[in-house]
């Protein structure tokens, strides 16, 4: 008899999905941060949206998070960094960061988010001003929970939707050529 049941719940176990555990994590100090994004960008499948403050995204640059990017862009994955309006100097030191494509538009706070489709999802509060990549007083919650990843993925849709488009312009480096 108990063989009977035994068979009978491996039977149920293999037709079963077997759903992932939802995990809640609270990452702190920038340094830890970025190396967090960094390892979101190096495994995804899925079309990222990048949501911060220009100030972030220039600090990213000094991280493994450009070539990270590279990398996935090469596997066919699309990167989308959303921004605030910027001034052309900030906007060519973003576009080193090299995505699919860059916006600019109203975000609804001065903090970061970095959702992969179906995935995972960081996400900060307000972040404060400082350049240092080792601000210890800055903090992310990063999780996998479907229903948050799908709810700020839907937003950051949104908002890629209402932002306008931006065309880089990489201006040419002028030879300066000593008159004789």
């Amino acid at each position: 008899m108990s063989e009977k049941i035994s068979q009978d719940i491996s039977e149920i176990v293999k037709n079963c999905d077997v759903q992932e555990i939802s995990s809640f994590l609270i990452i702190q100090g920038r340094s830890n941060i970025y190396s967090r994004i960094g390892k979101i960008l190096q495994k995804a499948s899925g079309t990222v949206y990048i949501v911060a403050p220009q100030e972030d995204l220039m600090r990213m640059y000094h991280t493994t998070i450009p070539e990270r990017i590279q990398l996935i862009k090469e596997n066919g994955v699309e990167v989308r960094i959303l921004t605030e309006s910027v001034s052309e100097k900030e906007l060519s030191f973003i576009s080193r960061l090299n995505p699919s494509e860059i916006r600019t538009g109203k975000l609804p706070s001065k903090s970061r988010m970095v959702v992969e489709e179906n995935k995972q999802l960081i996400m900060s509060g307000s972040l404060n001003g400082s350049m240092d990549l080792n601000d210890d007083g800055d903090s992310v919650m990063h999780t996998n929970s479907i229903e948050m990843v799908n709810n700020m993925y839907s937003l950051c849709t949104l908002l890629w939707n209402k932002s306008k488009e931006i065309e880089v312009v990489i201006p040419q480096r002028v030879k300066r050529v000593k008159s004789q």
